[in-house]
């Protein structure tokens, strides 16, 4: 088939379409193609999905196209488009595009992290006193403690360094508070560097019970490369 007629034209509507290999083929950007893969994933209306009738992949793979979705707005198609191309996953597609409305996949995990966010307010007595702090989980550590690692080595002000009471670790990845210590009443200057300093409270430990905890902390971030920030 090489085109829709005019009425089915008019009647589709916006659509989504998939691409399938009919036969054993050799890609230059996917290698070797077994008969029966989908190989494209695209939207469109009127005869798009019959567009690729040229390229070399199509020719090569004696590809044929399926429709999966139809009869819908242009929003929605390319909403679809992007969920399935998220799906098959764009490396293993011979689309040169990702979709208009590109999603990632997310585990539940992800989704929860996503959508389940309640913004971080500092109380009146914090202002001023706050240190927002980045945690990367990627960023191999000299120690495994949760504690070290928020609340030592940093480079900051030694005016402002003195005055830090509470510090807020916001995980890179999640967005959210990670860590809390709170009620620091000790300031150390690094001997080796004196632009660093750490901080400490009596106990030496988190502030499980906060209420900062698991909040999205984001929102108070600069646009600023720097992994401290005064709040």
């Amino acid at each position: 088939m090489r085109k829709f007629s005019d009425i089915t034209c008019k009647r589709l509507l916006h659509y989504v379409y998939i691409i399938q290999a009919g036969k054993d083929y050799q890609s230059k950007e996917l290698g070797e193609v077994k008969a029966g893969r989908v190989v494209y994933v695209g939207e469109g209306k009127n005869n798009r999905a019959f567009g690729h009738k040229h390229e070399d992949w199509y020719k090569d793979g004696e590809c044929f196209v399926e429709l999966v979705a139809y009869q819908l707005t242009k929003e929605t198609a390319q909403h679809v488009e992007s969920a399935l191309i998220s799906t098959f996953g764009f490396e293993n597609l011979e689309n040169k595009r990702a979709g208009r409305q590109s999603q990632k996949k997310l585990s539940t995990k992800g989704v929860q992290n996503l959508f389940d966010i309640i913004p971080l307010v500092l109380n009146e007595k914090d202002l001023g006193h706050t240190l927002l702090v980045i945690y990367d989980s990627g960023i191999k550590r000299e120690t495994d403690n949760l504690y070290e690692s928020v609340t030592r080595w940093w480079r900051v002000n030694e005016k402002k360094a003195k005055k830090i009471t509470t510090i807020i670790a916001m995980d890179k990845t999640s967005r959210k508070v990670k860590a809390v210590v709170e009620n620091i009443n000790t300031v150390t200057q690094n001997s080796d560097n004196e632009s660093r300093y750490a901080f400490d409270n009596a106990t030496k430990s988190l502030s499980l019970d906060s209420k900062y905890m698991d909040k999205w902390a984001d929102h108070l971030r600069s646009t600023s490369m720097n992994p401290v920030q005064y709040l």
